[in-house]
C-alpha cells in the first residue's frame, strides 16, 4: 500500500486497502465511509500530530492499525456500524512513544441473527510512560444475534492511564416508553434512539454518507 498524506479534512469512500500518514504537529479529521466492503486500513501519526476519525460502516469488515509514532501524537476513533451479516472490526493501536493518547468509541447495531465482533487492542510498550488509552464499546441487538466485544488492554508500563468498557444488550424500554409517551410511534422512537447511538453529527453525515441515515430509517 502506498502512503497517503492526509489533507486537513478528508471524506474517503473505502474501496480497498488504505495507508495514511499524519505529519508532525498536524491536525487531521477524516470521514471514512464504507458499504459492503472488506478492507485493511493503516494510519501513522507522527510527533505532535492529531488524528480524528469518524468511521461509518454498513455490512463491512475492517482491520485497522494505528501507529502513534512520536511524543504527543493522538487519535480519536469513532466507529459506527450497521450489521446484517457476519462481520468483524479489529483495531490495534500502537503507542510507540511516550505521552501519546488514544480514545476509541465503537458503536454497532446488530440487526438480524448474525454475528458482529469488535476486537480492540491498544498496545503500550515498556518505558512508554504517560500514555493515555481509553475505549468504550457498545453493541445493540435488535434480534438474537451473536455479538462479541473483546476490549483488550495490552500494557507493559506502569505509568499509564487507561480504561475500557463493553456493553451488549438492547435499547432501554424506559427510553422507548418516554419517547412514545410524547406521541411518537414505536418506529420513530427506535429511529431517534439509533441516530443518537450511531451518529455523532447528523448534519455532517447527511453530506458525506446519506446512505447510512437512510439505512437507519429502514431498520
Amino acid at each position: 500500500m502506498n502512503k497517503i498524506v492526509l489533507d486537513k479534512e478528508e471524506v474517503i469512500v473505502v474501496d480497498g486497502d488504505l495507508d495514511f500518514v499524519v505529519l508532525p504537529h498536524e491536525i487531521k479529521e477524516v470521514y471514512l465511509c464504507s458499504q459492503n466492503k472488506n478492507a485493511s486500513v493503516r494510519y501513522q501519526v507522527e510527533e505532535g500530530g492529531q488524528l480524528i476519525i469518524h468511521h461509518y460502516s454498513i455490512n463491512s469488515s475492517f482491520s485497522v492499525s494505528i501507529h502513534l509514532s512520536g511524543e504527543n501524537a493522538s487519535v480519536r476513533y469513532f466507529f459506527s456500524t450497521i450489521n446484517e451479516e457476519d462481520h468483524d472490526f479489529s483495531l490495534s493501536i500502537f503507542h510507540n512513544a511516550s505521552r501519546t493518547k488514544s480514545e476509541v468509541i465503537c458503536h454497532g447495531v446488530n440487526v438480524k441473527d448474525r454475528s458482529l465482533l469488535f476486537s480492540i487492542h491498544p498496545h503500550v510498550s515498556k518505558d512508554m510512560e504517560l500514555c493515555i488509552c481509553n475505549q468504550e464499546n457498545s453493541i445493540m441487538n435488535l434480534e438474537d444475534g451473536l455479538s462479541i466485544i473483546r476490549p483488550n488492554l495490552l500494557i507493559d508500563c506502569y505509568n499509564v492511564c487507561s480504561s475500557h468498557s463493553a456493553y451488549i444488550g438492547s435499547f432501554r424500554k424506559d427510553s422507548l416508553f418516554y419517547l412514545m409517551s410524547r406521541g411518537l410511534s414505536l418506529e420513530a422512537s427506535y429511529e431517534i434512539l439509533m441516530k443518537s447511538f450511531l451518529v455523532e453529527d447528523v448534519e455532517k453525515l447527511e453530506k458525506v454518507f446519506y446512505a447510512f441515515l437512510e439505512k437507519i430509517k429502514d431498520l
